[in-house]
C-alpha cells in the first residue's frame, strides 16, 4: 500500500459546544532547547502542522486535555 507516518502533536486547545460535542486543535510539536529528545526529533522531521477536529463520541467528549500529546499515524487506505 505505502509507508506509514508518525507524527506527535500536542493539544493547544479545546472548545465544547451546546449539544455535547468539542472543536479539538492540535499542533506539531517542536524542538528547541527544552524539547525532549523524542520532541526534537520529531520537530525535524516536522516541524509544522495543526489539526483541528470535532469530537462527538461521548466516550472522548471532554477526555482530551490541553497540554496533552497524541501520535497522529497516517496510513494509506483505498478510498
Amino acid at each position: 500500500m505505502g509507508m506509514k507516518t508518525r507524527c506527535k502533536f500536542q493539544v493547544e486547545k479545546v472548545t465544547a459546544y451546546q449539544g455535547n460535542h468539542e472543536q479539538v486543535t492540535l499542533g506539531a510539536v517542536y524542538g528547541g532547547a527544552n524539547a525532549s529528545q523524542e520532541n526534537q526529533s520529531f520537530a525535524d522531521a516536522t516541524p509544522s502542522g495543526r489539526l483541528e477536529i470535532t469530537v462527538t463520541n461521548p466516550a472522548v467528549v471532554g477526555k482530551i486535555k490541553p497540554g496533552q500529546y497524541y501520535y497522529l499515524d497516517l496510513i494509506p487506505t483505498e478510498a
